[in-house]
């Protein structure tokens, strides 16, 4: 609520550089802020940049209109502390995804070696680890077969007898893939 009602304030009352940076965000973001699925942050960067440009503006007008020397060193610390506090989160999630493209990578050759290929419209199981849909994504890719079937849980016994494709069941444990008999 907060935050269209300042929006609203800047368009009335603001100058024409933040009107266009404040109807930036807002235009960038319209196209999906009704999907009802996750979105992936790259739909986020073009709205940023208006964003970025709203708060450098009014860190330069803060800092222009700022009449002593310690104003000034105070917003040119608190500047300084948020870019290094955002490297620092950066780096924490580069490290993140990093961790994790190991441990596909990982999975990924040992389920290599357990089956070179897979028959098409395979059903395949997992468990044991956590992973998003870009997991399934990744094994059609690696075997090169768009047909074959991720799951990200393990069936139940009923579920199993109901699927007429081949089924392939997988845990992974203490780093290890392992196939379920």
């Amino acid at each position: 609520i907060l935050l269209p009602l300042l929006s609203l304030a800047v368009i009335i009352g603001g100058s024409n550089f933040l009107k266009f940076q404040v109807l930036w965000v807002y235009i960038t973001l319209f196209p999906f802020l009704f999907f009802t699925w996750g979105t992936a942050s790259r739909y986020y960067y073009l709205a940023s940049m208006g964003f970025i440009a709203i708060l450098s503006y009014l860190f330069l007008n803060l800092y222009e209109t700022s009449r002593n020397k310690t104003g000034k060193t105070l917003l040119a610390l608190g500047l300084s502390l948020f870019i290094i506090m955002h490297i620092f989160f950066i780096e924490i999630r580069i490290t993140k995804l990093y961790n994790q493209n190991r441990q596909i990578q990982s999975i990924l050759d040992q389920l290599q070696r357990l089956h070179p290929h897979f028959p098409a419209n395979s059903h395949l199981f997992f468990s044991g680890f956590s992973y998003d849909r870009k997991w399934g994504y990744a094994i059609r890719t690696v075997y090169r077969d768009p047909s074959l079937i991720v799951y990200r849980h393990l069936p139940a016994a009923h579920e199993l007898n109901e699927i007429s494709a081949p089924v392939f069941v997988f845990n992974y444990k203490d780093g290890l893939l392992k196939k379920n008999p």
